[in-house]
């Protein structure tokens, strides 16, 4: 097999043993990078570290992927309490989150699709200096649905 050192730099082809002995000597460990080649090739490296590392890597990748924050109320909620959701969403697109407003209009409040859509409206309107709506869909069930985005500088 074809051993690669710590460094990168290309030892030669060994047998399994030589090379196993040659991590052990610099205590790391042998990882098969290429077990299909004409050649394996081997590689000493220290695991541990290696998956420390490769961890970290996607940590830091799953902090940068933009989430999809939820606001959800019904067509009788208070502007007062619309007005707490729309502080709560400007703080959440400063951090680059995607915000959606979903409106339900339970059986009970089927009748007041207006007053639901006017809330919309004032969720818009609030909203325009700051945000860019992305999708509005007014579903002919029990839904409608507001999605709004920081604009694309």
């Amino acid at each position: 097999m074809r051993l690669i050192n710590t460094d990168g730099s290309n030892e030669g082809i060994l047998s399994v043993d030589e090379a196993f002995e040659k991590a052990c000597q610099l205590g790391n460990d042998l990882v098969v990078v290429n077990k299909d080649a004409d050649i394996p090739v081997c590689k000493i490296i220290d695991f541990e570290k290696y998956e420390y590392e490769q961890e970290k890597r996607s940590k830091r990748q799953h902090k940068r992927q933009i989430k999809t924050k939820e606001y959800s109320f019904n067509p009788v909620t208070e502007y007062h309490d619309i007005n707490t959701m729309i502080k709560k969403c400007l703080k959440n697109l400063e951090k680059g989150h995607r915000i959606l407003f979903i409106i339900r209009f339970t059986k009970r409040y089927a009748n007041l699709r207006k007053v639901g859509m006017e809330k919309m409206l004032h969720i818009e309107q609030e909203l325009k200096d700051v945000a860019v709506v992305e999708k509005k869909k007014e579903v002919p069930s029990y839904i409608s649905f507001l999605f709004v985005n920081k604009p694309k500088s």
